[in-house]
């Protein structure tokens, strides 16, 4: 998520061992996911961390693979091992990941520099990684991704923090749902290159009198089309062009000093794909919407 590692660098990284679990369920799906994270220090003013999870999805969503109203069972693992220099008011890192499903591999590169700031009142954070992705279920099942970050936090008072980043990441590749079908046409078939834009502000307050931390974001979002070959009966202008605002207020309230209650609202709102035809029938669309010529299609 953005600003997610746009927290003040720290020159003395902790030892630590952390075991977390996340249980999640809906209508037709339940997500259980124990974690363990291990982070030390070395000779050097070096740190490693090292972390493994199990996801166990158990699901009978059309979406996760399900052809048919019956349960199954499904288990993603994830390792990921780090590595940090920190020097004074200078930190760089280094991350590999890797993850696997029966039918998703994905592997991920990532390198980060944060620097200090006006008397450590401030940071300045720089991201980049590479991920790549396999599909095995479809021939060409490959997605390839850039990603890079800008970050700034500033402490503007003992009581006032402001968050600011920009995010832009390029996606190549296999972009489809490989269990999603569109009426009269099979297997959905989106643009394979799109430059996606993330724009974020945060603004945090502390009351110290009243033990309430109360917090605003905002998130706008931009994709395009780049580089994409334009076949036949595609449609003019950008071709994915989703346009999406989020705005989210938190409050903290510390109720003793073992207890803290929270509350949040969000509100998301986002447009269409260019490509993109309301195939649902129920939301007021047509099965037949698309034309049996058109390259692009999804009933996403």
């Amino acid at each position: 998520m953005l600003l997610a590692d746009g927290a003040v660098a720290q020159t003395q990284p902790i030892n630590r061992v952390s075991m977390r679990g996340v249980y999640y369920r809906e209508a037709s799906t339940r997500i259980i996911e124990p974690m363990v994270q291990v982070t030390t220090t070395v000779p050097g003013d070096f740190d490693v961390g090292a972390t493994f999870l199990v996801d166990a999805v158990t699901s009978a969503s059309v979406a996760a693979g399900v052809t048919e109203d019956k349960v199954f069972t499904e288990f993603r693992k994830e390792a990921a091992f780090s590595l940090g220099y920190t020097h004074d008011d200078t930190r760089v890192a280094g991350a590999f990941r890797y993850s696997a499903e029966p039918d998703y591999y994905s592997r991920t590169i990532g390198l980060n520099l944060m620097q200090a700031v006006l008397e450590d009142t401030g940071s300045l954070s720089i991201n980049a990684a590479y991920a790549d992705d396999t599909v095995p279920v479809l021939s060409n099942g490959r997605m390839r991704t850039l990603f890079t970050g800008l970050f700034y936090t500033q402490a503007l008072s003992p009581t006032w923090l402001l968050q600011a980043g920009y995010e832009a990441i390029f996606v190549a590749g296999t972009l489809e749902n490989p269990y999603i079908r569109v009426p009269n046409k099979g297997r959905e078939s989106p643009p394979r290159k799109r430059l996606r834009h993330v724009a974020a502000v945060r603004v945090a307050k502390y009351l110290p009198t009243l033990s309430l931390g109360l917090q605003l974001h905002y998130r706008a979002y931009y994709d395009q089309s780049a580089g994409v070959d334009r076949p036949p009966n595609a449609p003019e202008g950008n071709l994915w062009g989703v346009v999406a605002h989020t705005i989210e207020g938190r409050a903290y309230k510390l109720l003793s000093r073992d207890f803290e209650a929270r509350a949040s609202y969000r509100y998301y709102t986002q447009g269409a794909a260019g490509f993109w035809c309301n195939t649902d029938p129920t939301r007021g669309g047509r099965t037949d919407c698309y034309d049996p010529f058109d390259p692009f299609y999804s009933a996403d």
